[in-house]
Formats: C-alpha cells, structure tokens, sequence
C-alpha cells in the first residue's frame, strides 16, 4: 500500500491528533478518506499545544521511507533539556487503496531521548470510522482506482476510531471492491525511527 504525505506535529502531552475510540476530527477524516494532509496541519495549528508541524509532500511507495527534521527551541530557564520534558510526536498517514484507513502514531513520548539515541515504533492501522469500507473504485482515491477523495458526509455508522480489520478485496469474495489481494496489508504497516540530534 502507497502511504499519502504524513502529517507530522510537535506538541506537548495534552495534545490529542486522534484517540481510540473517539470521534475523528475532520483534519483527521480528511486525511484518512483522499490523503490530503493540508487540513490536519491547519486544525494543529489552532492549538496553543502544538509547537511545530510538518506537512509531507509526496507519496511514499511500499519499502520506501521519508526522512523529516524537527527542530524544538531551548526553554528559557532549563534549556533543551526543559522543552523535551513535555515533548510528544504524532504523526499519520493514508493506506491510499483504502477507504479511509491510516497507519501512525500518537503521543510518542521523546523526553528521555540522550543526543544521538535513536527509538523505532510500529505504526497499526486505523480505520477513521469516518467512511464505509465499501472498497468500490468510486469510493477509493489511491491508483487502484482513483475514485472520490474526501466526502464531509459521514456514511459510517461506527463514527469513531478504531482498529482497522484490513481490507477484503475482489479475491476473497467482495465482487464490488476495486482491490485485490495485492492491496492487504498486515498489522502494523508502518515503522516510524526518531533520533534526536542535537
């Protein structure tokens, strides 16, 4: 599965870009149904606990990896040290062949990180709750079928986060899904490395 440029934020520890269980925002839903990062990245901005975002911006192909750089300012009083206290990264991106799936992580906590060190995530799939898995080509952005993006219409009745069961596809018996078996995925999709260097 293609991944859609990730969104990637730099906030403190009462930030919340998704929770399971939860009600996705629409930055969020966005996201997770046409793989545009543009709204998730202004709706972080609005909140004072958010220090920094990166938006990417192109697509990354299966067995690929991106590389991104943030960059926290020394606090004040305790200097670097002091800002990382109640530093967190959160990062998502879009399974593309997918109805409205995304794989990342929230709230990776990078305090106790020392200069150089480096800590390695997996990154599960979610599925947004925002979209039926309905898997048509009318309904999936990726190029398995360059159907609709984002629809502000919630047609799911789940409408919360949860733990994405995978996709179907045409070769287990879902005669109306644009995918194959050549579009599943596994759990977790993604790895996500931080090092911290400086």
């Amino acid at each position: 599965q293609p991944l859609s440029p990730p969104a990637i934020v730099l906030h403190d520890s009462s930030y919340r870009l998704f929770s399971e269980g939860t009600e996705a925002s629409v930055g969020l839903e966005e996201l997770a149904e046409s793989g545009s990062n543009a709204s998730l990245i202004e709706e972080a901005k609005t909140y004072d606990s958010v220090i920094q975002t990166i938006a990417g911006g192109s697509i990354i192909l299966p067995g690929a990896s991106e590389e991104f750089t943030l960059r926290l300012e020394a606090d004040l009083d305790g200097g670097l040290d002091a800002a990382l206290a109640e530093s967190e990264i959160s990062l998502v991106t879009m399974l593309v062949n997918t109805n409205d799936a995304f794989t990342g992580e929230k709230n990776i906590d990078i305090s106790d990180f020392e200069i150089n060190q480096s800590k390695s995530f997996n990154g599960p799939v979610w599925d947004s709750g925002t979209e039926e898995n309905s898997e048509t080509a009318a309904s999936i952005p990726g190029p398995a079928a360059n159907g609709e993006g984002f629809n502000s219409s919630r047609e799911n009745d789940v409408n919360k986060v949860i733990f994405h069961a995978g996709v179907v596809s045409k070769d287990d018996g879902l005669s109306s899904s644009a995918l194959t078996q050549a579009h599943r995925f596994d759990q977790p999709a993604s790895r996500i490395r931080i090092t911290r260097i400086q």
